[in-house]
């Protein structure tokens, strides 16, 4: 259908245009050296195609990549079917506007999104989340686990900012020198600039929406020392509690008098030393993110856990079973996503 499109305009600017943007949906990012050769490459293309029918042969060619990465989101797309809705019925001037539209839109695609965005980027048996606030003006990643297996950086984390646009990491929080947490430091900052590094609870965050809880504790082994990260943003409340264990999550209730929260980043992978009955009866949360790798050897999360969390009717979304995961919130909406299709919403108007 779209290579019949291609053909039936017959103009070349708006066929130029239109590989722009399949170019931009289908790969993230535009090639403008495919562009401006578009119309010979095809015909040398299809030259080579009959001649490996009639004698195969092999050939390598690398040709120049001039790139240029995009991210065209759900609204550049509805105006691209808007705009082909015009095409067909031929208003040729509304055709033009919406050109401009889309192609601005494209251009600053990651400046235009109103929302806060809270990714649980799917790493396996580790922890790695992204905090994007509205219109791309700061970018927060906590933890970066790395793998014995494969480079998580290299193979899942890097590509993932560069499919969302993010160039530049505005802070990174470290919860604590775990492998599966922090073992990515080093190739994540050959991959990105990283602004500013947190690794320990009595350094100031640079944002007011966020705040680190229970500076002054009592910790018997590392994971008892993982930062503990408190975000609240358009009405919702996120709880960050890295590999914490009972005795941490205890120290919170005894210093605070509450923590109301929406969505829970289970302490330890859902492990049974942490999320205990009485703190999750606590907080009570509306969703709860386990980061966990399929058919792990530690037999993570523990049912235990998973009891706790039902008996407060949390939503329990694991990394394992729906992918990675993206919340989005716009003034008291919150709109969740997963990778394996799960939608969901809620509306903290009370909030």
């Amino acid at each position: 259908m779209l290579s019949i499109l291609l053909y039936r305009t017959g103009n070349q600017v708006w066929q130029l245009w239109i590989n722009t943007l399949l170019q931009a949906f289908y790969f993230r990012s535009i090639d403008f050296f495919q562009l401006l050769f578009f119309s010979f490459l095809r015909k040398i293309y299809g030259l080579l195609l009959i001649g490996k029918l009639l004698v195969p042969f092999s050939l390598h060619v690398e040709l120049p990549s001039w790139q240029w990465k995009v991210y065209p989101n759900v609204l550049i797309f509805a105006l691209f079917l808007f705009w082909l809705f015009h095409w067909c019925i031929g208003k040729k001037r509304h055709q033009i506007q919406l050109a401009l539209i889309i192609t601005v839109s494209l251009l600053f695609a990651p400046y235009i999104s109103p929302f806060f965005h809270v990714f649980a980027i799917n790493i396996g048996q580790g922890d790695c989340f992204l905090l994007v606030e509205p219109f791309n003006r700061s970018a927060t990643m906590i933890d970066c686990g790395q793998n014995l297996y494969r480079d998580n950086i290299e193979e899942i984390v890097f590509p993932f900012l560069e499919d969302r646009g993010i160039s530049k990491l505005d802070l990174l929080l470290l919860t604590h020198d775990d492998f599966d947490h922090s073992g990515g430091l080093e190739s994540l900052q050959n991959k990105i600039e990283i602004e500013q590094i947190i690794t320990d609870s009595s350094q100031k965050l640079p944002y007011p929406f966020m705040q680190n809880l229970l500076i002054d504790r009592v910790a018997e082994d590392e994971n008892e020392t993982s930062l503990i990260t408190y975000i609240q943003y358009d009405g919702f409340r996120y709880l960050f509690m890295g590999d914490a264990s009972a005795n941490i999550e205890q120290q919170l209730m005894d210093q605070y008098t509450s923590i109301p929260c929406d969505v829970l980043k289970v302490g330890h992978h859902g492990s049974n030393t942490s999320s205990s009955k009485r703190f999750i009866d606590w907080i009570v949360p509306k969703f709860s993110m386990i980061s966990v790798g399929k058919d792990n050897r530690y037999h993570h999360p523990s049912p235990e856990v998973i009891a706790n969390l039902n008996d407060v009717s949390s939503i329990i979304l694991q990394t394992q079973d729906v992918g990675a995961l993206h919340f989005m919130t716009w003034k008291n909406h919150l709109f969740l996503e997963t990778d394996a299709g799960y939608y969901g919403y809620q509306y903290n108007g009370d909030t």
